[in-house]
């Protein structure tokens, strides 16, 4: 960044005509106008700063949904586990309802059968 040399501003706006005090105040004016301009810029410390700021904030965000996938997995692994035993259990009620079924209608072809 190039110092603002304020005398040679100057020196520029008497040449066409300006007094003295006109010359002075427009430098001034701009002159302060550039200050508070670069005070507001971010240094490169600042930049710096920032940059180590977000880096930390990404890997927390990062270890947290990490932590909440494995408990997410978790939950539907122990849900799927649940419901395999739900299956597996209405599986071994209808087997039996079959075999139930299976005897009543043989004892059922059977009486009929007597009875001829």
């Amino acid at each position: 960044m190039t110092a603002f040399d304020t005398d040679a501003l100057v020196r520029r706006l008497k040449a066409p005509g300006l007094s003295e005090d006109q010359a002075e105040a427009i430098t001034g004016v701009l002159k302060d106008g550039r200050e508070s301009d670069l005070a507001s810029l971010a240094t490169k410390v600042d930049l710096r700063e920032s940059e180590i700021a977000l880096r930390t904030d990404l890997r927390e965000a990062e270890a947290s949904l990490k932590t909440d996938l494995r408990e997410t997995e978790n939950r539907l692994k122990a849900d799927l586990r649940e419901t395999e035993l739900r299956l597996d259990a209405k599986i071994v009620d209808l087997a039996q309802k079959i075999v139930d079924l299976s005897h009543r209608t043989d004892l059922g072809l059977a009486a009929g059968r007597a009875d001829l």
